[in-house]
């Protein structure tokens, strides 16, 4: 029987709160000029952050000598 990875339980709570940070960030970076109101919809919506286990990848673990059995954070474009 394996064991549950304790990440797993709260995995889906640290991505919403990474995303409740990059919406804060961007919020920030608008009110500041530093970009316009359209970048800053475009990067809340097409652009996501999530929490992977680099395990999940061997290629590319392989490629980027990643550690394995790690968790990150990766902010991704996901379009249709």
């Amino acid at each position: 029987m394996s064991v549950l990875d304790s990440n797993l339980v709260s995995i889906e709570c640290d991505t919403i709160n990474a995303n409740l940070v990059k919406d804060i960030v961007l919020e920030r970076l608008e009110k500041d000029g530093v970009i316009t109101n359209v970048q800053a919809l475009e990067y809340s919506e097409k652009w996501q952050v999530i929490v992977m286990k680099t395990n999940w990848f061997k290629r590319w673990l392989d490629k980027y000598k990643m550690t394995k059995d790690s968790y990150q954070y990766k902010y991704v474009k996901f379009e249709d």
